[in-house]
């Protein structure tokens, strides 16, 4: 015959899950592609030349979102390729 745990358990155990859940939630959302502003911000085809999608400015979900990268990030990173390629 299964024993049975106490309710305390199954309780502390049920909180203990929703907390988790709410911390991997509110983790992935500040966390997420735009960080919680409009995907436009944050990406390298925001003008109306690169980017035709109805959505733009205001889109929140994005399949040909690219993240804005820094100019001396690149520079460094092409510095690193070309250096691997000699």
């Amino acid at each position: 015959m299964a024993e049975y745990f106490e309710p305390y358990i199954y309780i502390s155990v049920l909180v203990l899950l929703s907390v988790g859940t709410s911390a991997l939630t509110i983790y992935a959302v500040s966390t997420g592609r735009g960080r919680g502003r409009f995907l436009c911000q944050d990406c390298r085809f925001n003008n109306a030349t690169d980017c035709l999608k109805d959505e733009r400015p205001m889109a929140f979900e994005c399949t040909s979102y690219r993240t804005r990268e820094v100019p001396s990030k690149l520079k460094e990173e092409k510095r690193e390729k070309s250096r691997h390629q000699i």
